[in-house]
């Protein structure tokens, strides 16, 4: 998958890429995420970030990171600190 595919344009930048369909309406849109695409229509945030703040309206409100749901009504996503790789 490469839906993160700005991800490496700016080391101090996270992407993020937040969208309030369900998963049967993105479900069409996997060849665009295979291919590196990003995500058509409107209701779709796409940009680099430094920090992000979500807020939940609902009571149950949850996100999805790396596969992974969690129930929160607010959470702050930031940067963290660039990491130089090595190696062998």
């Amino acid at each position: 998958m490469r839906l993160l595919y700005r991800a490496a344009e700016q080391t101090d930048r996270f992407h993020l890429v937040a969208s309030a369909l369900s998963a049967r309406a993105l479900g069409p849109q996997l060849p665009r995420v295979l291919a590196g695409r990003p995500l058509t229509g409107e209701g779709h945030v796409d940009a680099l970030a430094r920090e992000a703040e979500l807020t939940f309206t609902e009571p149950s409100g949850a996100y999805v990171l790396d596969g992974d749901v969690f129930p929160a009504g607010r959470v702050t996503v930031s940067a963290g600190p660039v990491l130089d790789y090595l190696s062998a």
